[in-house]
């Protein structure tokens, strides 16, 4: 979307204002309330935005959405959060009353979540109706379709198709990817907009992972022990989207930080010069941000907390390397990446693929390559090796040749080494040649290597032996 001069000059005053008074959303929205009784519903959407439950989207808005789909009345701000005439009018005086706080050099807490943990922005029992808006096309619903899958898969959350127009989550075609945060249940529909370069499973898995109620990962209140953002090279009007959160209580249910979580954005998201807008305080992880895989095991394992899918499971199983149990299928494990067999206890199956691989205190090699030049597919497809020590063996692992499509985040694959103690975490990824020479230490008993591929063909060569000292 391009603003005129005053137009980003509201823009900048919005979020300076959010950040820097030191009111609270409450305050506003009972004064709203009093003054538009008649408009309860419009003034609850403008409570939504003040306290972080907003529309967010995958990549740059290049213009607002089609009338076709959402009326002639519908206004866009901050570049993705859709408002109604009368929305307008009460965000502009909602502007107007936070600017009287300036003066008394406070600050407003925004109250921006991992997960949006309101009640009545839940989905009921987990369960998401669904229907596709006329105009969308085949591949994008087939796409759809496997990124509900893996959500549902994996969760206890159930996508349900319907042709009920009320409360009913509606993808429709646009020209941006973006979605609502949480449930939105006074509305008929909740649109989730799907692009054209939108049509890939971790772009609409992100949207997907919003309408169910996530934020990003990277506006955690933690967030900048993990990163540095740099909001000078931040796309003018966008720069909300990385807002970190400054309220204590932001429900990340004790899960650590993962980079290669699907609710992450890429190195260069919203670059305005080419530059980085996000830099990882470990550089190894540089491309493991913005991942394109789809959602991490740390993102199911909060999406599962969050909708209170442990619980379900009446009889406890012992589940190891970090699993847990499955909320669909009690008598088995979910797994990190790498690891698989019933309690997590063994490597993930990988047919043709993959091996089991023993360190020593030599240099060993391993070539590894998977993919089709001729082929390109919609899912990622995976190889998983072990490299076993003993328990407290140093692992030492170096990436001697990398061959393959080059890509932020490594959308199309790449090499993934998980040397990091906690495995429930995306490892280091790399899918460049600039990466030839990266070395990675691991402590034992066991360094999981994926090789991943979706396009292409992907070649990776590593070395790898126990250091003598940690």
């Amino acid at each position: 979307m391009n603003y005129s001069a005053v137009q980003q000059m509201m823009l900048v005053a919005i979020v300076f204002i959010i950040c820097s008074c030191h009111i609270t959303s409450a305050m506003i929205i009972s004064t709203l309330r009093d003054k538009h009784p008649e408009n309860v519903s419009d003034v609850s959407v403008m409570e939504e935005i003040l306290t972080g439950n907003k529309i967010d989207e995958m990549l740059p808005m290049e213009e607002t959405f089609n009338n076709h789909h959402l009326g002639n009345n519908i206004k866009m701000i901050e570049g993705d959060i859709m408002l109604t005439k009368q929305q307008e009018e009460i965000w502009n005086e909602t502007f107007d009353y936070a600017k009287t706080f300036l003066n008394r050099n406070n600050s407003m807490r925004r109250n921006k979540r991992q997960a949006y943990h309101a009640d009545n922005f839940f989905w009921q029992n987990g369960v998401v109706p669904y229907r596709f808006e006329s105009g969308l096309s085949q591949h994008a619903r087939y796409i759809t379709k496997k990124s509900m899958e893996i959500w549902e898969r994996n969760t206890c959350i159930t996508f349900v198709p319907t042709n009920n127009k009320k409360d009913t989550l509606v993808f429709v075609p646009g020209s941006s990817c973006s979605s609502y945060v949480g449930h939105m249940s006074r509305w008929k529909k909740q649109p989730v907009t799907i692009g054209y370069n939108c049509e890939h499973i971790h772009t609409i898995s992100h949207e997907i992972g919003h309408a169910l109620g996530f934020l990003h990962t990277h506006t955690r209140i933690d967030r900048d022990r993990y990163i540095w953002v740099k909001f000078n090279n931040i796309q003018n009007g966008l720069s909300s989207n990385f807002m970190r959160s400054v309220q204590q209580n932001n429900y990340n249910y004790g899960l650590p930080y993962d980079y290669g979580s699907v609710m992450h954005y890429s190195k260069k998201a919203f670059t305005s010069n080419s530059d980085l807008t996000i830099i990882p305080r470990l550089p190894l992880y540089e491309d493991t941000m913005g991942s394109g895989t789809g959602p991490t095991f740390i993102d199911l394992l909060m999406m599962n907390t969050h909708y209170k899918c442990l619980d379900r499971c009446k009889n406890r199983i012992k589940c190891t390397n970090n699993g847990y149990q499955h909320p669909r299928d009690c008598h088995r494990c979910l797994c990190p990446s790498g690891y698989g067999g019933k309690y997590c206890e063994k490597r993930a199956d990988s047919p043709g693929c993959g091996a089991n691989l023993h360190a020593t205190y030599e240099w060993q090699k391993l070539n590894a390559q998977m993919g089709n030049y001729r082929r390109f597919n919609d899912e990622m497809s995976y190889c998983y090796w072990w490299i076993q020590a003993s328990e407290h063996d140093v692992i030492e692992v170096e990436v001697t040749s990398l061959s393959g499509t080059c890509s932020e985040g490594c959308i199309y694959g790449g090499l993934e080494l998980k040397a990091d103690n906690d495995k429930r975490l995306t490892g280091y990824r790399f899918c460049c040649k600039r990466s030839n020479g990266k070395v990675v230490k691991g402590n034992g008993p066991i360094l999981p290597v994926v090789l991943f591929n979706r396009k292409d063909h992907t070649k990776a060569q590593i070395r790898y032996r126990l250091k003598k000292n940690r």
